[in-house]
């Protein structure tokens, strides 16, 4: 029986909180995911080789450092879908590259009265600064419904970073690009249908 009651689990700012190794997308119902860390990889706190779904879950304080990083909350090779959750106070912090400092797919992203806020993806080499998607990066498109983006910070997409975006009765407000799409960065796909 549902007590209405969340689960923390916490990386203890040693290690990712999940790995996901399975051909179905991983489940996350009812969780705080917080404080993963990962050094010269992606998802800093759930690592998924397939997809990601997450409902009344909230994400926090989780990050990736290194080259190349992806995916400073998740990240996911299929996927991704977010519905009631939230992922605030994540960063993806890399050299070379550094994209989704929340999310992080290499399919689409689909975010359904979520929260995404304060979430950074930046890399430093020197003078070059890249890094894209603060809140949001998708390969491919995203759909955005109900949510709010909010206080996140990219190079390009401070926002989000799709390729093709569908965003509906949505808020996206004090993002922060250094370059270009301060709240949002469309690569010119086709936009994800509103179902």
């Amino acid at each position: 029986q549902d007590s209405g009651r969340t689960q923390t689990i916490s990386g203890n700012h040693a290690s990712r909180v999940f790995v996901h190794n399975g051909d179905e997308a991983l489940v996350l119902r009812g969780l705080s995911i917080e404080s993963g860390r990962q050094a010269e990889g992606d998802g800093g706190c759930v690592y998924s080789r397939s997809g990601v779904s997450a409902s009344t879950t909230a994400f926090f304080d989780c990050s990736v450092s290194g080259s190349e990083v992806h995916g400073g909350a998740i990240f996911a090779e299929g996927d991704v879908q977010l519905h009631a959750s939230s992922i605030s106070g994540c960063s993806a912090s890399g050299k070379t590259a550094a994209n989704g400092g929340g999310i992080h797919s290499r399919g689409s992203v689909f975010l359904y009265a979520s929260k995404l806020q304060a979430n950074i993806a930046v890399a430093a080499n020197g003078p070059v600064r890249t890094g894209e998607g603060g809140g949001v990066f998708a390969a491919g498109g995203a759909l955005i419904a109900f949510s709010t983006l909010t206080g996140n910070h990219a190079v390009v997409g401070g926002g989000v970073r799709a390729s093709g975006l569908y965003l509906y009765d949505s808020t996206l407000s004090g993002n922060l690009a250094e370059f270009a799409g301060r709240g949002l960065a469309d690569g010119g796909g086709t936009p994800l249908p509103l179902a």
